[in-house]
């Protein structure tokens, strides 16, 4: 039965009421109009999983692997069922709404957020970006397509200016939106935080009403990124529905003095309003969740499954020397593994910023590869070699509250527990939880002062080894971090700003005590919410401060690497992991470097040189430098993997899944390659877009410049033909451009591959890249000797470019050839075809 009828109520809403729709009631919710019948929904970040309503203390979910890590799988099949997993999760934490997929270009492999977008291709983008956003839809949830649009760097992120040429910004930028409205019909788009050529993208008209809602048919809702309105009647005469979150700092008593001074017509705000009645009626009709449901954490078996699955596809094999994986499981017996690197033990499930959340569980690729050694009748041994932590390792699965129970006692005052006379003051509230890193926010318990309290986390901590242990403290905020009642480590006054809490917070301070393995210590956090640090320029400011807590067990670093290189010389079987961490990939900052962390690169060196056999493995977002590729016989890379990250890599490694992942993003062999090195970062506000459309492999194609990993490259266990291969059709008002391929599985091991079709322009009407991916397809599993044909079908905006001096898409007459191929590699072609385009083609629109 319909929840409201939109025209009926907009009929009888009254000015202050229609002025409260334009704002979200809070961090998650929209205004509820109760009577009128008009309930309330709930949105929440993505695009990794459904966090819910509070970073703090959150319930539960499922962390499905990062966005690179999608789409390297080039699946789309694959990624509507992550779509429908996340739908799943949806409804357990009764959202309407997710806040996802994230479609931006990399520009740079620099980017904080890198890992958050799929590739630096738009078709690969857009495709995957479809897949997923029909996969919750279907049902009867709603996604929400952001950062619209260049949201591509961190740095000055809401005050500079992405100044980008007409053509580049609908053939790279603009694609894979436009690819995702033709496709999936998205519920909701979000603004980017950035200007775009000079104005901010809340208030840009041209971009949400002329573009998007005239051009390409959009009907649904435009809300702001958090904090990204920066206007009034601006931002409501542009096409902004909801500035988010609530309460509003730019709408209310504000937006109704403008309607007053007839800054803002009642017809325009009545079409906001619409907007977002709509918006809310799709939500309740849809998904059948109830106003104010709970939020649940609902770690179902087949959700598990499917995780796995994808983190396993998704795993690229770079290199494979000699054969060396897979590893047999059943010579395992009696044979000792060697299992070494800091991203072993600690697990890397995310990425940092608003796309973290609390997993349900988080498998180590060392608990993974122990359980199936184990169970095969092998040993397991460990060395850590190096760190590569940025902050010490959180303690999350490593401290006991008072009471025994897994986590932290957090006790919340509204005035000083911590002077000599309040002994006996009770807290406010009680809160146990498994993080050490608490952005307490909307997560504060009930009768907690929001801006003005003091909290006491106590917990125990067991060594696991004698020595000295060093205590790392970030705040936002003031805090004292004690062991023993003996003062560690002080970051109370004299702070220095860091990028911790959406750069809101200090940078770690670092204090060591000696500790004694296997005895119980007392571990006390005092905190104050009180902000001695301004935010940065561009950096939204939050409320309610909050606190990290690390550890580790100092090492010498150079005798740690010679442990780890005398464990691979007396191991049969020896796996590195390393890589980065939501510490290094993360909102509100972007990375200096492509540098692995610390002595990560001597590590693999060395360990490689002591057992030539040696499996590496990386877990990164984005790209890193590869110095040592030459002296490995092996690389994988895995992303970061979700929930069931570990358990994918232990698949891959021991041959239970085939590697079939492709590269979404190329891999330069040095920084200063990629495209944008010389115009990335904001200078006097501005960032020049000067590579145009030549962003990723066709900058380095067009410069001819050698790659570390190429676009589209990956390896397999088994080998495949490629025969038959037919390119058909041509293009006129549609196309019906067709490639065929029959693909063969020549080896001996069950696998998936990867048909990627690449387009040359024979006589271009403008400078174009070398070549651009038009389409690809995944096979199914394919059994020894089996065949299967592959049909890729070849939409005409593939054939077209963006002329600004006609202000239209444009397919010149004449030839075009097809390239078949395994990846964008000048080798990897296995076949062509060629198209031929009689008259002239011109659109505008989708």
């Amino acid at each position: 039965m319909p929840s409201f009828d939109v025209n009926d109520v907009l009929s009888k809403l009254t000015l202050n009421e229609k002025v409260s729709l334009l704002s979200g009631a809070d961090m998650w919710h929209t205004v509820p109009i109760p009577r009128l019948g008009v309930p309330s929904i709930r949105v929440s970040d993505g695009p990794n999983g459904i966090r819910g309503t509070r970073f703090f203390n959150s319930v539960p979910a499922a962390a499905i692997p990062c966005a690179t890590a999608l789409g390297a799988t080039f699946n789309t099949s694959l990624i509507g069922d992550v779509g429908r997993l996340l739908a799943d999760e949806m409804k357990s934490k009764a959202v309407h709404v997710i806040l996802a997929p994230t479609v931006n270009i990399q520009r740079s492999p620099l980017g904080g957020r890198g890992f958050e977008s799929y590739s630096e291709d738009p078709l690969l983008s857009g495709k995957i970006g479809a897949a997923y956003v029909n996969g919750i839809q279907g049902e009867g949830l709603g996604a929400t397509v952001k950062h619209f649009v260049c949201n591509d760097q961190e740095h000055e992120r809401m005050i500079v200016s992405a100044e980008v040429s007409p053509r580049a910004f609908r053939e790279i930028y603009l694609k894979p939106f436009e690819i995702i409205q033709r496709d999936a019909r998205p519920w909701a788009y979000m603004t980017s935080y950035a200007r775009l050529n000079g104005l901010h993208a809340s208030e840009n008209k041209w971009l949400l009403t002329d573009l998007l809602r005239g051009e390409w048919g959009f009907d649904g809702l435009i809300m702001s990124d958090w904090f990204g309105t920066y206007s009034v009647s601006e931002s409501v005469l542009a096409g902004l529905d909801l500035e988010m979150p609530g309460p509003p700092i730019w709408r209310g008593d504000m937006i109704t003095r403008a309607i007053v001074a007839g800054k803002i017509p009642l017809r325009v705000l009545d079409e906001r309003v619409k907007n977002i009645l709509e918006f809310v009626k799709r939500g309740v009709d849809n998904s059948g969740i109830p106003e104010g449901a709970p939020e649940e954490g609902k770690d179902k078996e087949e959700n598990r499954k499917v995780n796995r699955a994808v983190a396993a596809e998704s795993i690229v094999l770079v290199k494979n020397e000699g054969n060396v994986l897979p590893i047999k499981k059943d010579g395992l017996k009696g044979k000792k593994v060697a299992v070494i690197g800091p991203n072993a033990r600690w697990t890397s499930v995310t990425g940092g910023g608003s796309a973290s959340l609390r997993p349900y569980r988080a498998i180590s690729t060392l608990d993974a590869v122990k359980e199936v050694v184990e169970k095969e009748g092998g040993s397991v041994e460990f060395e850590v070699g190096c760190y590569a932590h940025k902050m010490l390792p959180r303690l999350d699965g490593f401290i006991t509250t008072p009471s025994g129970q897994p986590g932290i006692q957090i006790d919340f005052y509204n005035s000083d527990p911590f002077t000599s006379d309040a002994s006996d003051l009770k807290p406010q509230n009680t809160i146990i939880t498994t993080e050490t890193n608490n952005l307490f926010g909307e997560g504060l318990p009930g009768g907690v002062h929001e801006t003005k309290y003091w909290a006491r986390s106590t917990a125990i901590f067991v060594p696991p080894t004698t020595g000295t242990y060093q205590f790392g403290l970030t705040v936002a905020g003031r805090a004292k971090l004690y062991i023993n009642d003996q003062m560690v480590v002080a970051n109370w006054d004299n702070q220095t700003a860091g990028e911790a809490f959406f750069s809101n917070g200090t940078i770690e301070e670092v204090g060591e005590i000696n500790l004694e393995g296997g005895k119980s210590y007392t571990l006390k956090v005092e905190f104050k919410n009180e902000m001695l640090l301004p935010p940065p320029d561009g950096v939204a400011p939050i409320k309610s401060g909050g606190y990290r807590v690390g550890a580790a067990e100092k090492i010498n670093e150079e005798e740690s690497i010679a442990k780890a290189e005398k464990l691979a010389k007396e191991s049969d079987v020896v796996i590195l992991v390393a890589g980065l961490s939501g510490d290094w990939e993360a909102e509100a900052f972007d990375r200096p470097t492509m540098d692995l962390p610390g002595a990560s690169n001597d590590l693999i060196s060395r360990v490689s040189k002591a057992n030539p056999n040696t499996i590496v493995v990386l877990q990164t977002g984005t790209p890193v430098h590869l110095p040592f590729l030459g002296e490995t016989k092996t690389l994988l890379q895995a992303w970061y993997g979700g929930n069931e990250g570990g358990y994918a890599v232990s698949d891959v490694i021991f041959g239970d899944v085939a590697p079939s992942g492709r590269m979404s993003l190329s891999w330069p062999k040095r920084v200063e390659d990629n495209p944008s090195w010389v115009n990335w970062g904001s200078e006097n506000g501005k960032v020049y877009y000067g590579e145009g459309v030549f962003v990723g492999y066709r900058w380095y194609d067009e410069t001819k410049r050698d790659v570390a990993i190429a676009f589209g490259e990956g390896k397999s266990y088994s080998t495949f033909e490629w025969t038959n291969v037919k390119v058909s059709g041509t293009v006129g008002e549609q196309s019906d451009v067709k490639v065929e391929v029959t693909v063969k599985n020549t080896g001996s091991v069950p696998s998936k591959d990867v048909v990627q079709v690449y387009l040359k322009h024979l006589k271009p009407l403008l400078r174009v890249p070398p070549k651009t991916l038009v389409g690809f397809a995944k096979t199914n599993l394919l059994a020894p000797g089996k065949s299967t044909t592959v049909t890729i079908n070849v939409d005409r905006g593939a054939f077209a470019v963006w002329d600004d001096s006609v202000d239209c898409w444009r397919v010149g007459k004449g030839g075009y050839e097809v390239l078949v191929a395994g990846s964008s590699k000048a080798a990897d072609v296995r076949g062509s075809g060629k198209v031929e385009i009689k008259e002239e083609v011109r659109w505008k629109g989708l």
